[in-house]
């Protein structure tokens, strides 16, 4: 008799583990359907996020464009120099009273940089003093302006000089980028972002002659990160500081405010890339860089 109760036991147990077995595959196979489609959600509502951020820039953007006879905002006070935060802001601090927020600066998508996973004592913290508190970390913002064309810094005897360009001579507001998703070239991989992004060509031919756009009046215009290098050279891949954090696209918004994610590739529609900004612009209409 009890053998037989036993033999029944351990029938049971084992068509118990076989159901185990059969819910943890069936849970198994049920993971490996559903995990790209989270994978998917979570990257379609940081890019909206990031997407709502770049459209709340340029609308803190064009509210100061009216406030300040229709300039762009200052890339710095005192770019190139070491004045500090007691005497220099830049363009992010600018937009501080138009609605563009601490919250604003990180792309969702970005992982935390060091500085955020281990706080640590600010020398720029000042009493009373809320502009210098970001004032260091405004240079790490995820948003990067296409300062070289829109708000220049040119070379003035021995001294930097701020020369922003004017919203009405932005001959297309509807394809010229004004905000490019970004990175910080002091990391790699890269976290922090990069207050500003250069254009991928330097070159245009207008004419008969060689036109070259990183100069103003004659004057050399201040490009504080480096340029573009294509994926096949050597230290490459680098984006002058635009970076894909979306799946391998980057997020953009124009001057007129239309925000999507663009690939690399498009970012540089036009524009034949070269190391150390040595390739043409070949058409203009595709280039989204440039005022014109």
């Amino acid at each position: 008799m009890y053998h037989r109760i036993g033999a029944e036991v351990r029938r049971r147990l084992a068509f118990s583990l076989i159901e185990l077995l059969v819910v943890v595959a069936l849970v198994a196979m049920l993971s490996a359907l559903l995990l790209p489609v989270f994978s998917s959600v979570k990257a379609s509502s940081q890019r909206a996020a990031c997407s709502s951020r770049f459209h709340q820039a340029q609308l803190a953007t064009m509210m100061y464009v009216g406030d300040w006879d229709d300039t762009f905002p200052l890339v710095a006070y005192l770019p190139g120099a070491t004045a500090g935060p007691e005497a220099d802001r830049t363009w992010v601090q600018c937009l501080f009273p138009y609605g563009f927020a601490v919250g604003h600066w990180r792309c969702p998508s970005a992982p935390p940089s060091p500085a955020e996973q281990s706080p640590s004592f600010d020398p720029h913290l000042s009493l009373g003093d809320v502009s210098a508190r970001y004032y260091t970390e405004s240079f790490l913002a995820h948003i990067g302006l296409n300062y070289l064309y829109l708000s220049p810094v040119v070379a003035m005897e021995e001294a930097w000089v701020p020369q922003p360009r004017s919203l009405s001579m932005v001959a297309s507001p509807s394809t010229m980028l004004l905000f490019v998703d970004s990175a910080s070239p002091g990391q790699r991989p890269p976290a922090a972002g990069s207050w500003v992004v250069l254009p991928p060509c330097r070159y245009a031919v207008q004419r008969t002659q060689v036109l070259d756009t990183f100069l103003l009046g004659g004057r050399q215009v201040f490009t504080p990160i480096a340029g573009w290098l294509p994926p096949k050279a050597s230290g490459g891949p680098w984006f002058g500081g635009a970076w894909p954090w979306h799946a391998g696209r980057t997020m953009t918004v124009t001057v007129d405010g239309s925000a999507r994610a663009r690939t690399v590739a498009e970012l540089a529609n036009g524009c034949d890339v070269r190391p150390n900004w040595s390739g043409f612009v070949r058409r203009d209409s595709l280039y989204p860089w440039d005022l014109e």
